[in-house]
């Protein structure tokens, strides 16, 4: 931050001294969600560039064609267990994240693209399922991911 500069959450537009704008990226209309798939920018109140990160977003090139699991099939291996947390929001926005989550209440489920933090060349297709667990003080944000491509189709 800059000399007198402050960073905090305010419910009215005017009072902001910083606009912070995140981008995603998208494949014909469908969102690539990972790491490092958002590009942020943020400005001052005199519109100064304060910061922008971005990650460089280069899709290598297509290893094949694979069928893609119902909904259904992936909410089935989701209560299994082969699901992935992917990110959580506590409801106190400076509190932890819960360590321990007992119930999810499903809210959306989408088809995505995941590019792991440590390969901006891959991108596998995902189901993506937001909810939402009720913990003591509220409930928190979580987005799970399970693969779409059936299982038959990985390598051991």
């Amino acid at each position: 931050l800059s000399r007198g500069e402050t960073e905090n959450i305010v419910s009215e537009a005017q009072q902001a001294n910083i606009l912070k704008i995140s981008l995603d990226y998208e494949i014909a209309g469908t969102k690539v969600i990972g790491p490092n798939t958002t590009i942020t920018a943020s400005f001052n109140k005199q519109n100064n560039l304060r910061e922008i990160i971005f990650n460089d977003f280069t899709v290598g090139e297509s290893v094949g064609n694979y069928p893609i699991i119902s909904p259904d099939s992936a909410v089935k291996q989701l209560a299994a267990g082969k699901g992935t947390l992917i990110n959580a929001t506590s409801p106190n926005l400076y509190g932890p994240v819960p360590k321990q989550i007992k119930q999810v209440n499903l809210r959306a489920a989408y088809l995505a693209y995941y590019q792991p933090r440590d390969n901006n060349h891959l991108l596998q297709p995902v189901w993506v399922f937001e909810g939402a667990s009720q913990v003591e003080s509220g409930d928190a944000s979580l987005t799970y991911a399970v693969p779409a491509i059936d299982e038959r189709f990985f390598k051991n």
